[in-house]
């Protein structure tokens, strides 16, 4: 048997654990096993291994109290007796030098995570918060040290004050020098992010998960950057009053030039300074869930913003589909991604909407839109023009339509790259149009199937849809099925 080469077998193992958001944690434990018995196949395949594995050890750990006992091997001398000294003993079995420098290839922090595995992991007979302080700030103290090129920066649910300032230890300008990816929480005290400002200037993505307060020293730190390219910021306004975040927005402005990927999640009025989005001409994906309501300023930036490059827009709501139609005219054939949420497509628009798309947007592959009566000669030209489509929503009106003609139309229209298929409540399916549709999709591409239907309606979708797509499923037309009132995931969970 050939022998794999080195960099080919390593691009796959790393593939095996790549991970997007929308899978869930069966599939994080499968590669997880998966990954670890590629260390026992040989000695190449351990090689190999060994640094994807030790590049987030945090998040591949089967065992805290194993991971714990390995970290500490690397302590220096003086961590050692300063722990000594501190009435903490780990020291006191002697051990085999490891085969690897396990430490050196960790490219991630996640605060959080590593005090969770020190806590979990602790077998030495010591607890006081003093103790679990200090091995803390030594085990930091190691990493920063001989971790050449940290690049993954968690800071999530590690509290207001940051006990340990990395940004301060022996060789923090190295090991935190080419950072480029940040997740944080804008309660954090500025101090830290203004100690982060002096040595990481390369961060492409901040994501914020919680933003509650327009932080200087956040403000700061993004203003420093010299290629951000992704921003994404979460707001769950509970307060009394609304927070205009006018240091984070100024800071942002001046990223224009190298912003490609703006998300937004608030509740009420847009946060940042409007001003800045017509500034962001070289945006590629934008997406701005408003939680809460229609954001009529928002709207008129949007309509004076010009987004030639855009391929990504996501939006949760906007008032008329006449404002998306001029977005999706200005983008020069680039979109690839068009979701509108809970837009309506009234009458007047929906057409005129459908025809944009085929118009304007020749590589659509996954596209809300609704279909009123009128629109179906529009639809079908959709059809038959975009024949990259891969996934659709479709709403429809304010009333029931029968599903006859839309499911007739995409069982004899719908491209061969079509793979998915979203259905809003405003459609009664029938049994008989159903089990049609699938007779007709008989010999394509097994299909996925997901409808929203409100709590009332799940009575009828068991009672006379379920055995239809279960029968299907097993003989293999149906990929796979699912019905539940879960908003955010029918429209945005791609």
């Amino acid at each position: 048997m050939s022998r794999l080469n080195k960099d080919v077998l390593s691009i796959i193992l790393e593939e095996l654990v790549f991970e997007k958001s929308r899978f869930n944690s069966n599939l994080t434990k499968c590669k997880k096993k998966s990954l670890h018995s590629c260390l026992f196949v040989n000695r190449l395949w351990c090689e190999v291994t060994v640094p994807i594995l030790w590049s987030n050890p945090w998040k591949y750990v089967m065992n805290s109290r194993l991971l714990l006992n390995v970290i500490v091997l690397f302590l220096s001398k003086e961590s050692q007796e300063f722990l000594i000294d501190q009435g903490i003993y780990l020291f006191s079995i002697k051990h085999k030098a490891p085969l690897f420098d396990y430490i050196s290839y960790c490219k991630y922090i996640n605060f959080h995570q590593i005090e969770n595995i020190i806590i979990n992991g602790l077998s030495f007979g010591f607890n006081k918060e003093y103790q679990i302080h200090a091995i803390e700030q030594e085990i930091y103290k190691m990493i920063i040290s001989r971790c050449p090129a940290i690049k993954y920066l968690d800071m999530m649910y590690s509290g207001r004050h940051f006990k340990h300032q990395i940004y301060h230890f022996t060789g923090a300008k190295l090991s935190l020098g080419e950072l480029t990816f940040l997740c944080c929480d804008s309660s954090v005290d500025s101090t830290f992010f203004y100690g982060l400002a002096h040595i990481c200037k390369l961060l492409q993505k901040i994501h914020i998960k919680s933003c509650p307060d327009d932080n200087s020293g956040l403000a700061r730190l993004i203003e420093v950057q010299k290629n951000l390219k992704c921003f994404v910021c979460s707001i769950y306004d509970d307060a009394e009053y609304v927070i205009q975040h006018k240091n984070i927005g100024n800071a942002l402005v001046k990223q224009a030039h190298s912003l490609i990927h703006l998300k937004l999640i608030y509740e009420d009025n847009f946060f940042l300074l409007l001003e800045i989005l017509p500034k962001l001409i070289n945006l590629k994906k934008l997406k701005l869930i408003n939680i809460a309501n229609n954001d009529y300023q928002l709207e008129k930036y949007l309509e004076i913003s010009t987004f030639s490059k855009l391929q990504v827009f996501h939006i949760e709501i906007i008032s008329s589909l006449d404002i998306a139609i001029n977005i999706i005219k200005k983008t020069e054939g680039n979109l690839l991604e068009i979701l509108l949420g809970s837009t309506i497509y009234n009458e007047m628009y929906s057409g005129k909407y459908i025809r944009t798309i085929y118009e304007h947007c020749p590589n659509i592959k996954i596209l809300s839109l609704g279909v009123n009566n009128s629109d179906y000669a529009e639809f079908e030209i959709l059809l038959e023009k975009c024949q990259q489509l891969e996934r659709i929503v479709i709403d429809g009106s304010f009333y029931k339509n029968a599903s006859n003609l839309l499911l007739e139309k995409l069982a004899k229209l719908a491209p061969k790259s079509l793979r998915e298929i979203r259905i809003f409540n405003d459609w009664k399916i029938s049994a008989n149009d159903l089990e049609l549709f699938l007779e007709n999709w008989r010999g394509r591409e097994s299909i996925i199937l997901y409808f929203f239907m409100d709590l009332k309606d799940c009575d009828y979708f068991s009672d006379c849809l379920l055995n239809i797509l279960i029968k299907y499923r097993e003989e293999g037309i149906i990929k796979n099925y699912r019905c539940d009132d879960e908003y955010q995931d029918f429209y945005f969970s791609w």
